[in-house]
């Protein structure tokens, strides 16, 4: 199955092989990103500021989550679902409940996230790209977030070697 968004707010479920509809769901808001798909379950960020978890097989409504203005496509990792919102945040939502695990302020994100290696990266407009550790579906939420004025260095820490080192070239 292939699963679609339309910006007249449906989702679609097609037969990879023949493009045939097998399934529509209207929610009411333009679905402008793209839907992720994970242990038979499709979630779709809308336009208007809802997660929604449909049903993979049949497109039934499992819960649907809001917040702050539209979402970018979702990522799921570790039962746990990453979008980042216009509303200037990312979410972590739990991925059976649509539960809010915590959500961080960033700027307005119209990007979506990536999981490589244990990491979720996600760009935002103030022109940085945030990299949350994976967080487990029953983890507590996050602390909030320290004022940078506060922070300062650990010059007890040891220096270790590289790990590799370059050739130096001319260019």
């Amino acid at each position: 199955m292939v699963y679609v968004g339309s910006e007249g707010g449906n989702v679609y479920a097609l037969n990879a092989a023949t493009g045939a509809k097998l399934w529509k769901y209207h929610t009411g808001e333009g679905v402008l990103s793209s839907p992720a798909m994970a242990n038979g379950v499709v979630y779709v960020g809308l336009y208007g500021g809802s997660v929604y978890a449909l049903k993979a097989g049949t497109g039934v409504l499992l819960w649907k989550s809001a917040s702050g203005g539209g979402f970018s496509s979702p990522a799921v990792a570790n039962g746990v679902v990453y979008v980042g919102s216009f509303d200037d945040n990312v979410y972590a939502l739990k991925a059976n409940t649509g539960a809010l695990l915590w959500k961080y302020t960033t700027g307005p994100v119209g990007s979506s996230p990536a999981v490589a290696n244990g990491v979720v990266y996600i760009g935002s407009v103030d022109g940085n790209v945030y990299a949350f550790g994976l967080t487990a579906s029953d983890a507590p939420a996050l602390p909030e977030r320290p004022d940078p004025q506060t922070l300062s260095p650990d010059l007890t820490l040891p220096i270790s070697a590289p790990a590799a080192k370059l050739p130096a070239t001319d260019e």
